[in-house]
């Protein structure tokens, strides 16, 4: 079988790829040797990979020990949450008097909401830097549906606001949830990382 002819770009949507699962939440070494064995790939295209992303801030490099993912505890995901929220209200006081105006069908997920609110804001870099925090709040997300109850029923109710001063207050509320709930949340995502922690539902 013919090799991707992009090894460089098939290391960093590999690595991506696993953090945004949760693979990588607990501060531990990527070693280069044994990410391009698993991914059949030479050194090279992976320590790219590594430091490209490094440099975006999606893993941590520390000088003269290698990569490292960065290891999730609650002050982080509070930080996290807090940022997508004040993204989203930067976002919205662009927008003018009304919310985001998504259908639905076109929302699956709270980041797909997020996203298009963010992207209404017409700024590039508002853009990025969200994209950026969305890859690092992937994990979590994939996590508070067994934590949280009726995470469906609540991103349903906020595509139905239609004011902005309503969608802020819903907002607000949707991550004071989660600010309350982050203990759990980390615990369900080390128990998924294979750590034996226990989670209580909120």
């Amino acid at each position: 079988m013919e090799k991707d002819r992009d090894p460089f770009g098939q290391a960093i949507c590999a690595v991506r790829q696993r953090v945004r699962a949760g693979r990588y939440v607990l501060g531990e070494r990527l070693a280069i040797t044994e990410l391009a064995n698993d991914l059949d790939l030479s050194a090279t295209p992976v320590r790219e990979a590594l430091s490209r992303l490094s440099g975006e801030g999606l893993i941590e490099d520390r000088r003269g020990q290698g990569y490292f993912a960065w290891r999730l505890d609650v002050v982080d995901l509070t930080d996290l949450y807090e940022l997508q929220g004040a993204y989203l209200d930067i976002a919205l006081s662009r927008a003018g008097a009304r919310g985001p105006g998504l259908e639905p069908s076109a929302a699956a997920s709270a980041e797909d909401l997020f996203a298009h609110i963010v992207h209404q804001s017409h700024s590039a870099a508002l853009t990025r830097a969200n994209r950026l925090l969305a890859d690092r709040l992937a994990a979590p997300r994939l996590v508070e549906e067994r934590v949280l109850s009726d995470v469906e029923g609540e991103l349903s109710a906020l595509l139905g606001v239609v004011e902005i001063d309503d969608l802020r207050q819903e907002l607000a509320a949707y991550h004071e949830r989660r600010l309350s709930s982050g203990r759990a949340i980390v615990a369900a995502l080390r128990s998924q990382a294979g750590q034996d922690e226990n989670i209580v539902p909120q």
